[in-house]
């Protein structure tokens, strides 16, 4: 595992995911996404962060 914890943290959103899409995966400033709406947001960042440099796009984008 690295050192920002990303294959165990991948692994908790994949499940978290497959048992309930829709359930809350992040609450931030006031607002919850769910599981398909934070893979959504991330993915959309995901062409952007790899063009920038970064080595892993995913739920956790290191550089």
């Amino acid at each position: 595992m690295g050192a920002d914890g990303g294959p165990l943290l991948d692994q908790w959103f994949d499940r978290g995911r497959s048992l309930a899409p829709d359930g809350p995966a992040l609450c931030a400033g006031g607002r919850t996404l769910t599981y398909d709406a934070l893979d959504r947001e991330v993915s959309a960042l995901a062409g952007p962060l790899a063009a920038d440099g970064r080595r892993r796009v995913g739920i956790l984008a290191a550089r």
